[in-house]
């Protein structure tokens, strides 16, 4: 099996910067993770791109941000632990951490 790691990275200008990093299992099922900027902020959407948003509290400085691409590029494709993630199941009840701005 071959796996595969991936991290995407959205910019917001008011915000800072958003991750969500996936890799698939040997068992054939994907790991999700969004990184976790503030606790605290989990309670409000913003945008994150035309027609979606995600928790506020997922956003990081842009120098956080760049801590975990670098970790990223140098350990080959594994998640850094220089920041706080949150599995996808670790979302607090009632959220998403990406939907259509539509359903809210």
């Amino acid at each position: 099996m071959v796996f595969t790691y991936k991290l995407s990275i959205v910019a917001n200008p008011q915000y800072g910067i958003w991750l969500w990093y996936m890799h698939n299992c040997s068992d054939g099922r994907d790991e999700k993770y969004v990184s976790l900027g503030s606790s605290e902020k989990l309670e409000k959407y913003v945008d994150v791109a035309e027609g979606s948003v995600t928790l506020e509290g997922l956003y990081l400085s842009p120098e956080q941000a760049w801590l975990a691409v670098e970790d990223f590029l140098d350990q080959k494709g594994w998640r850094s632990n220089r920041i706080c993630w949150l599995h996808e199941n670790q979302v607090p009840e009632g959220k998403h951490w990406l939907v259509s701005s539509d359903c809210i």
